[in-house]
């Protein structure tokens, strides 16, 4: 109704702020009914039926005064005074100015003690009380000043709440991309350290080393292969499921049933190429070592049968020697 009202759409006003005045008796709140009656006040004001306008103010002030709620009971009064200058009734309509004025100012209400005092200025001009006028003009021209002041202050303080919720918010984001960047090169990393132990299980396939350090390189390899499958998928299924616990589950059991069954196939090829390829290399070198030793030995042999037995030289010399006799 107050919304309806300030935008001149006074009959829907009317309407909505009764039906408000209803339900706030009905909840029995003194301080909802209290509002009610200063708006239908105002509206009845802007209608120019200003004996219902202060009809409904005065029973507002009761409410206003229990609850305290001196910004609406100022406003109420100013209502009463410019319905009683409307019904020519100067004295009704100053007192309640100055009742206005005063509690306004008390209170710290400016802009209800600005639009009392412009009345009261503009109240002792027309009666020609300049003196008073003259007053209430310069203290009309304070609070004005007070109020901009105030508000230039408000302004500033947006604004510099502003730049500090935009600086946290260029912090947040550094920080952000800085904890990205980190992921990223940590993905990195691992991308790199795959392939590398991939080739130095097969380095160490050529050596002679115990066949369980083989197998475990291999097997640590491709753990890592396929976690690192899932780990790099994770921010994508993320953002696709915008952070959906549940279908996130669903998602990554879908990939675990196609990746486990891989996983242990290729882990069971894997190894068992690295084991055929260190029998293949040690199986090798051992045959070659025994042909190496086989054909030394022969060589021997064909050596010692070559070279004469020390009972035939000497037969040989004494025939020779009875020969010459």
């Amino acid at each position: 109704g107050n919304i309806f009202g300030k935008a001149d759409r006074l009959p829907e006003a009317l309407n909505y702020t009764n039906q408000a005045l209803e339900f706030s008796k009905l909840l029995e709140n003194n301080l909802l009914v209290g509002t009610a009656f200063n708006n239908l006040g105002n509206i009845y004001y802007k209608l120019k039926k200003y004996e219902l306008a202060v009809l409904n103010y005065k029973k507002s002030e009761p409410f206003m005064i229990e609850e305290k709620d001196n910004q609406t009971l100022t406003e109420g009064y100013i209502g009463l005074a410019r319905s009683y200058l409307a019904l020519e009734k100067q004295d009704s309509a100053l007192h309640f100015a100055r009742q206005s004025y005063n509690i306004s100012y008390r209170s710290g209400l400016l802009n209800n003690a600005l639009a009392s005092s412009k009345f009261l200025s503009d109240y002792y001009r027309k009666n020609e009380k300049y003196d008073s006028a003259l007053f209430y003009q310069t203290t009309m021209i304070t609070l004005n000043d007070s109020i901009h002041s105030i508000e230039k202050i408000k302004q500033l303080e947006s604004m510099s709440m502003q730049e500090r919720i935009r600086q946290q918010k260029r912090a947040a984001m550094i920080q952000k991309e800085k904890e990205e960047n980190g992921q990223r090169l940590q993905l990195l990393a691992i991308g790199i350290l795959i392939p590398i132990l991939f080739f130095f299980s097969i380095f160490i396939s050529r050596r002679k080393v115990h066949r369980k350090l083989i197998q475990f390189c291999g097997v640590l390899s491709l753990l890592l292969l396929f976690e690192y499958i899932t780990l790099f998928m994770h921010p994508f299924v993320a953002e696709l499921t915008n952070h959906s616990p549940a279908i996130e589950i669903v998602i990554f059991v879908c990939v675990a049933a196609l990746i486990v069954p891989a996983h242990h196939k290729i882990e069971r090829w894997f190894t068992k190429q690295l084991a055929t390829n260190y029998e293949h290399t040690f199986i090798k070198k051992e045959e070659v070592t025994v042909e190496t030793k086989d054909f030394e030995n022969s060589d021997v042999a064909e050596n010692e049968i070559a070279k004469p037995k020390p009972e035939e030289s000497n037969e040989n010399s004494e025939n020779d020697s009875s020969k010459d006799s």
